[in-house]
């Protein structure tokens, strides 16, 4: 987009971000930058007055994460997070299962989020450039941590994990993340930039049944609620489509619905985003020190 509108060379070129900031005073802007570039620019854009959408990860670690929420928190301007699986159809109709108690009191759940990285995103060499980025498991380990907080709405008392690199890679390429949650519920995460055909689930266990949402079928996905009785009939989600064709998940209006002091239930807000990576470093932190759970 910047080239073929010509933004960078109106700017001073790719570094000239901070001049537009300047010259441009926007209301609101959206950094979707390789994660080493998150904090910088949006603080920058908070220093501004500017209402700031960040794509996810909020940050590379919790201390950059935690002075962008500060930021947003000291001057009351909106800091959302890009994690659009909250506005998805399949994980709304889930959340209203839940909230129905269709399977009664939840004991765990389990998700997993694997694709064929250079297949699928050929690209994308920033992921993998440093070691100590945290590799898939803050690539792909912050949506699914995010997601299941998001529809259990419990408190992480407890983080462990396994980071696991091939000899291919340089960073971590797949992963294993265990959280303990509030009210004797458990959660597991396995990510894996490895992984054909892509794979994408969620298990949601419940004392009387279990919710499966399945999105691996690159479209909708499907919804399924299962019992010792019953496998279940499988639910389609829709996908809501924007002018471009693309499927959109109500992010950038959830943003503007913030901003404007609407609601916005759906939204990722900067405390939540920042929760996600703050698991994926204890579980990192496990990992390395191959010891128990982390409080």
């Amino acid at each position: 987009m910047c080239d073929t509108y010509g933004i960078a060379e109106a700017f001073g070129g790719p570094s000239g971000w901070s001049t537009m900031l300047e010259k441009t005073c926007p209301e609101a802007v959206y950094v979707a930058t390789p994660n080493a570039w998150h904090c910088r620019m949006t603080l920058a854009a908070l220093e501004r007055g500017a209402h700031v959408l960040v794509e996810k990860p909020i940050a590379p670690n919790t201390e950059d994460g935690r002075a962008m929420v500060l930021a947003a928190e000291e001057r009351q301007l909106v800091l959302a997070v890009g994690h659009h699986r909250r506005g998805m159809d399949l994980y709304q109709m889930c959340r209203r299962k839940l909230e129905d108690g269709i399977i009664g009191d939840v004991i765990g759940a389990r998700m997993l989020l694997g694709h064929n990285l250079a297949r699928v995103w050929a690209s994308a060499s920033w992921l993998t450039a440093s070691p100590d980025q945290g590799g898939v498991l803050l690539d792909l380990g912050t949506h699914a941590i995010d997601t299941i907080l998001w529809l259990l709405g419990r408190d992480v008392l407890a983080v462990g994990g396994r980071a696991m690199q091939s000899r291919q890679g340089r960073s971590p390429d797949a992963g294993l993340i265990w959280m303990q949650l509030a009210g004797d519920v458990y959660a597991t995460v396995e990510v894996s930039w490895r992984l054909d055909p892509t794979t994408k689930n969620l298990y949601i266990f419940g004392e009387k049944g279990t919710i499966v949402a399945d999105e691996t079928d690159g479209q909708g996905g499907t919804l399924r609620v299962m019992s010792a009785e019953s496998a279940g009939t499988a639910l389609p989600a829709r996908t809501v489509l924007n002018s471009a064709g693309l499927p959109d998940y109500g992010v950038t209006t959830g943003f503007v619905d913030a901003i404007c002091g609407r609601d916005a239930p759906w939204l990722c807000l900067g405390r939540d985003g920042l929760q996600a990576v703050d698991v994926v470093e204890r579980a990192l932190r496990s990992s390395k020190s191959q010891e128990e759970p982390i409080p």
